[in-house]
């Protein structure tokens, strides 16, 4: 006759020996073009100014940001963005000029960027540190080739790439996506940029969200926190196990453990404490 037995685990804060929060990458919102943001493009689309807000709560992580607008481009610098931003109780700094050193920009939330280059190996940095980027394509300097290299190496680093040939799409173009960012937002504005494309991706955190017949409008990077770990039963790895991840105000998580009995939570609070419980029926 067999033995049915449940096993249960408790994992507290405190046996963090082989628990591990990986801490958040930061997010980026790359935008095929430049005249969403521009003056022109709040008049002809009239959910920009949403579109805006809800860029800045995230960039925010829903507080007040601190912004900094890397560009002499008109799509970033012309007055209906900058006074949304500051409406909203935003910082909001124009200075191409800005030391552009990874320890400067680290003092702010948010980097807005179009037109001019960056540092590709610094912008990667500063996303790997949490920090977020919104990148906009299609400006014209330098030719469509030249505007894609100038970004791709960051891209790519993510699982995203502009490709070297300007798209000609030149519309309103409707919003499909539920996406976070979209929240309350129609349409937006579009003038000929260079599309996007998805690189195998095996973090899934990369992906196209606006696009118009088959061309890569708008694409989000989605940093998260993660916790991951593995459990040994009897020293074995207790592959098949359920984990349920508990954190006083967040949603609870599952997890199946792999074959190596590790667990892997793609979001947590690094500010709360948390218990996890794993259960497995065994066979005896």
């Amino acid at each position: 006759m067999k033995k049915i037995l449940l096993v249960t685990l408790m994992v507290n804060f405190i046996m963090f020996y082989y628990s591990s929060v990986v801490f958040s990458d930061g997010n980026i919102i790359v935008n095929n073009d430049e005249w969403t943001l521009s003056d022109a493009g709040f008049q002809r689309a009239q959910h920009t100014k949403q579109f805006v807000l809800n860029i800045a709560n995230l960039f925010g992580n829903g507080g007040k940001g601190n912004f900094l607008v890397y560009s002499s481009n008109f799509g970033l610098t012309q007055k209906t963005l900058a006074a949304t931003m500051k409406n909203a109780g935003h910082t909001w700094v124009v200075n191409k000029n800005e030391d552009f050193s990874l320890s400067n920009i680290k003092l702010y939330n948010g980097i807005f960027l179009a037109g001019e280059a960056a540092n590709n190996s610094v912008l990667i940095e500063y996303v790997k540190s949490g920090g977020n980027i919104y990148l906009a394509g299609g400006t014209g300097w330098g030719g469509s080739r030249s505007e894609a290299n100038r970004w791709n190496e960051f891209l790519n680093f993510f699982g995203l790439h502009f490709k070297e040939n300007y798209n000609g799409v030149d519309a309103v173009n409707p919003i499909q996506s539920s996406n976070i960012i979209f929240k309350n937002v129609n349409s937006l504005y579009y003038n000929n940029g260079n599309s996007i494309i998805e690189l195998t991706d095996t973090t899934k955190k990369s992906m196209i969200i606006d696009s118009r017949n088959g061309n890569g409008l708008i694409a989000l990077y989605s940093g998260n926190s993660m916790l991951t770990g593995c459990v040994q039963l009897l020293d074995k790895p207790l592959k098949g196990a359920k984990a349920l991840l508990i954190q006083s105000g967040e949603i609870h998580q599952n997890s199946v453990l792999n074959e190596s009995g590790c667990y892997n939570f793609q979001k947590v609070n690094t500010e709360k404490s948390f218990s996890i419980i794993i259960r497995k029926i065994v066979e005896d």
